[in-house]
């Protein structure tokens, strides 16, 4: 277990009031990710004697709170000149972080201020579920990892992880698809795209901007609306879109500025476009897999019964994006 060093600091207190140290109880603390720190005080001192009646507050980094849910706690020193704060929760992903103790100045009383470095180990496990199981740990996936799906996660700086194993890095987004016999995962970097299944890449492509974000089946969504099949640009003006495998094609169902629905195969367009009720008030979301969501209207094909729908998630490294509606109708 890692240690948790405090080290306190003695403030410059004016020549006109009494002057205040402010210190922890304890020199060190040990704790993992996903417990707690407990019975940790603070205690007020004057000229080396307890000092009763300082207000002292402690702020915590994020990702840590108190057993009240709060990340401040303000609290009186009592005659002993101790401030019992709550237990703080550790985050599961660990590391170290600064924390702070406060005792501001009063008309009698100088300001104090005492620091706190925080070492938490990671307590973070990755697992590949099953429809009848919790499933197994993964071991040697980065803590800060997002799952993927099918086996897959994708860590803040880049990795890209088939179960324990790196299969790529510098990954700026990635997305996981099917096909009836495969998982793939279509991904960019630096480079261009990729398409992964298990752990063998099976096509590489350069083009592909770095301000994309894989929507799957190759397809990657650039912030300015322009949508690539690989390293080709097929459509601009995009607001939204999804890749998926169906029908033996590599297949994109995206939407326009107009609202208006496009389906392509292999980043040729199928058909004409298709546009939705006009009384839809919550914008069409393409879902994948000729899918999409839209906002209450006729022709309803399935109502959820949640009235909060989310797509399923892209991922650029560090960053989840998560597209969700209200009031929302499933359409197909």
């Amino acid at each position: 277990m890692p240690v948790i060093m405090f080290a306190t600091t003695t403030p410059a207190f004016a020549a006109s009031t009494t002057p205040v140290d402010l210190s922890f109880d304890k020199s060190s603390y040990s704790a993992s990710g996903c417990s707690s720190i407990s019975g940790v005080k603070i205690t007020a001192m004057s000229n080396k004697v307890a000092k009763a009646g300082v207000s002292v507050s402690v702020s915590l980094p994020q990702g840590y709170a108190f057993s009240t849910g709060s990340t401040t706690y303000s609290g009186v020193s009592d005659t002993n000149g101790v401030v019992a704060l709550p237990a703080i929760s550790t985050p599961g992903a660990g590391g170290t972080v600064v924390l702070t103790a406060v005792a501001a100045a009063t008309a009698s009383t100088s300001s104090a201020q005492a620091s706190a470095n925080a070492a938490v180990t990671p307590n973070v496990v990755a697992a590949v579920a099953n429809s009848s199981s919790s499933g197994s740990a993964v071991s040697g996936v980065a803590s800060d990892s997002q799952p993927l799906g099918g086996g897959y996660f994708l860590a803040s700086d880049g990795s890209l992880y088939n179960q324990s194993t790196v299969v790529a890095s510098g990954v700026l987004s990635a997305k996981v698809y099917t096909s009836p016999s495969a998982t793939f995962v279509s991904y960019n970097t630096n480079s261009g795209g990729s398409r992964l299944s298990g752990s063998t890449v099976a096509e590489s492509y350069s083009g592909v901007p770095t301000n994309a974000t894989s929507v799957g089946a190759d397809y990657y969504l650039t912030t300015g609306g322009d949508l690539y099949y690989k390293g080709s640009k097929v459509a601009s003006g995009v607001q939204s879109a999804a890749g998926s495998y169906r029908n033996s094609h590599y297949a994109a169902d995206y939407i326009d500025g107009n609202g208006q629905l496009f389906i392509l195969y292999e980043g040729v367009q199928q058909g004409s476009a298709i546009s939705f009720p006009s009384e839809s008030n919550v914008a069409v979301k393409p879902l994948g897999s000729g899918f999409f969501l839209t906002g209450s209207g006729a022709s309803i094909t399935r109502t959820p019964s949640s009235p909060r729908v989310c797509t399923a998630p892209s991922f650029r490294a560090g960053t989840t994006k998560t597209k969700c509606a209200t009031s929302t109708t499933l359409r197909v």
